[in-house]
Parts: structure tokens; sequence; C-alpha cells
């Protein structure tokens, strides 16, 4: 594509001079021709065009400031050669990481900055250590500042297509970094969260946690969490976690008006992530993020297992109704899945959603059996929205302008 592309604009740019009449005149041409094309690169191909000269750079630069993008990405995973092995200082076979290994990076595919990119792998995925070398190769090649966070889940699926880490896809969502999206993360520390369970103070970590959160009013807001639920998390842990998501909600009720927010997450086995006051870390207790500003709407719904084909759908459509949806917009799913499901059976919790917005793009997380799922139907307007979910799919999609 980028070698395509730079042909083409130097044998655009040769003849424009030729046939110039005037340099005004060839120079609006050229821009017009260069704005039409850059318009189809992704932001890794805008900065390599930028270094070409001044009048690809100003156009790029203009190009990547209009961007606002919230895209999801499948992406092929691909290697420089085999995989390498070497004798350890044990003396036993290992193998080199495969991750310094990819030819191809998430940042070759997007077509805006990013300020928040989240990254889904499998249960093939089986060693926190490969897991925290996926984290780390992505981290390091995004945006400086960019929030990254990698979530461990039994499947993951991009419409009707399973992600299997081990076949060689990824796939990942990516928050655009422009001045009408705001975005605030928090993860408190392991350290942090100790202190306050042992003092019995876990409601007063939850009221700093949505105030650091919530520093600016605005018309809407989206909250995105994860909790941890992975198999190290003790009994009387689980209660305090537990502890510290009611009282966590309980405050944004408070914050925000009915039907002015969507929640949606879960319990996860593992997250990994850059925000926290330790840097990049493999354990950690909640994991929240909070969109808002006049260029980002969400909407989440929670529909239960139990309900028949006819009532989802009726839900669905329902919400379909009250959407003002934009060319860039995205849905989430969080549900529960049995091990011994098949591909088919997991595809047909969604089928549904999918049947009604065709034309969205859909990520499905499916995590243990036992896990909750966080969401709540926002057009509801409930006062006191139930947020707290099991045997249910919970649903969120999310518009930038």
């Amino acid at each position: 594509m980028w070698r395509k592309s730079m042909i083409t604009m130097e044998i655009v740019q040769t003849k424009v001079k030729k046939a110039a009449v005037d340099d005004i005149s060839a120079e609006a041409v050229l821009y017009d021709v260069l704005d039409q094309i850059f318009s189809y690169f992704t932001i890794k191909d805008l900065c390599r065009a930028a270094t070409v000269c001044k009048s690809w750079q100003h156009i790029a630069n203009l190009e990547i400031s209009k961007r606002s993008d919230i895209e999801s990405l499948i992406w092929p995973i691909t290697h420089d050669s085999d995989v390498d092995d070497f004798h350890g200082d044990d003396g036993n076979d290992c193998t080199k990481s495969r991750f310094s290994k990819y030819r191809w990076h998430i940042s070759d595919s997007m077509r805006s900055l990013p300020k928040l990119v989240l990254l889904f792998n499998d249960e093939n995925e089986t060693e926190l250590r490969n897991i925290e070398q996926f984290f780390v190769y992505h981290w390091s090649r995004v945006k400086v500042g960019t929030k990254v966070g990698a979530i461990h889940s039994v499947a993951v699926f991009m419409n009707s297509t399973e992600i299997v880490t081990n076949s060689n896809l990824g796939v990942a969502i990516t928050i655009p970094s422009t001045p009408k999206l705001k975005l605030a993360a928090y993860s408190p520390n392991d350290l942090e969260f100790q202190r306050h369970a042992k003092n019995s103070t876990i409601s007063q970590l939850a009221s700093q946690a949505v105030n650091s959160l919530i520093s600016t009013e605005d018309s809407h807001n989206c909250f995105i969490i994860f909790k941890n639920e992975g198999p190290e998390i003790r009994e009387d842990d689980l209660l305090h976690s537990r502890s510290f998501l009611t009282e966590f909600t309980s405050s944004l009720k408070q914050k925000c008006k009915p039907g002015s927010y969507s929640i949606w997450g879960g319990g996860v086995p593992l997250f990994i992530t850059n925000v926290n006051s330790l840097g990049i870390n493999s354990f950690v207790w909640f994991f929240i993020v909070r969109l808002s500003g006049p260029a980002f709407d969400s909407w989440s719904i929670v529909l239960n297992t139990d309900l028949s084909d006819v009532e989802k759908e009726e839900k669905l459509t329902r919400l379909k109704k009250k959407l003002h949806l934009k060319p860039d917009t995205i849905a989430l799913a969080m549900t529960s899945s049995n091990r011994n499901e098949t591909s088919e059976q997991r595809l047909s919790k969604t089928e549904i959603f999918r049947k009604i917005f065709p034309k969205i793009s859909l990520i499905a997380i499916y995590e243990e059996d036992d896990f909750v799922q966080l969401g709540m139907n926002t057009i509801d307007c409930d006062i006191n929205p139930q947020v707290e979910h099991t045997k249910s799919v919970a649903y969120l999609i999310m518009t930038t302008k």
C-alpha cells in the first residue's frame, strides 16, 4: 500500500508540475490530489509521508488532526522467521519471545492517534510470561502517553470470526486522541487496595476513584470496568472487591443523572495495564476508564440469557430506535462461557445483536462461567439501575463524531 501510493503520488506530482500554467494553480491541484490520497492512509503511512517534503508534511498533519476514528481491528500476527530455540541457563530448551519477532504491529493499521488501546487475547495464550511480552511489545510501539490494557479471556470473537492467538490473529479497539473526547483512567495498586481493605475504608477508596475520574461535568459519560476475578484472589479479597464495586457504582449514581451514563465490563482472570502508579502491572484489582466529551456517545444494555429470542430482539430493536449512530461505531459484548462450549454455541449468544446491528463491528469477550457481567440499560433511565449480572450478555455501543 505504502510503496504503491508513493509511486502514484510521485507520478501525479511530476505531471502536475509539467502541466501547470502557473505555480499557484499547480500547487492547488497538487494539494487537492494529496488530500484525496492521504485520506486512505494509516497513521503510520501519514507519518512516513510527512518526512518527504514540506508540502506533504502540511497535508499529512492536516489529515491527522481531523481524524477521530474509533476503531476495532483484527490483525494478522506474523514472524520474521520460524521460532528460534536456544538453551537457557538451566540447560533446558526455551523458546525466544515470539512477540519481538512480529513484522507487523497494531499501529500499522490504526487510522488515528490512540488515546486508549485495549488488546484482547484468548486462553490459548496460557503462560503469563507470553501475555506480558504480548502487552509490552504493543505498548512500547504506540504513541507515548497512550493508555494500554491487555485482557485475557476464555474466548474472543470479532463479529463471527473467532480470534485464536495461537493461530496468529489478534484483536483490539482504539479510542482516538482528539480534543473533543476526554479520557480518564483509574487503577488502584495492590498496596493501596489492601491498606483500605484492612482499615475497612473501601468506601473511601471508591469515592476517591469516582472523584478522580469525574473531574469535569459532561452531558454524557461512559464507564468501562474490568474486575479481577483471577484464581489467585482469596475469598475475603473477593468480598472487598465486591464492596468496592458496590460503593463505586453507588457514588456514580449520585454524580450522574439517570440515562446520562453507560456502564460496561465484567470479571476477568488477568489484566495487564500501564494505568497504575507502579507502571506496567500484571496484577490489578480494577481497571476503570471514563470516556466523555462532545465527540463521543455510548449506550449500554444487558440481556439475560434466559430471555426468549423474541424478547431479546424486542429490547435490541427498541434500543436501535433510540440511537444516533455515526460512521465510526463499534460494540463490545461481555458474557460467560462454559469451557466445553463450541464456537457455534458461543456465537449464538450474540446472534440476535448481529442481526439487529449488522453494520456495527462487534467484539465479544467470553469469560469464566461464574464471572460477573457489568452493565446497565441506559435507555430505561432507572434511578437505581442494577449493575452486576450473571448469566447475561452485557453490550456497549460506542460512536465518535
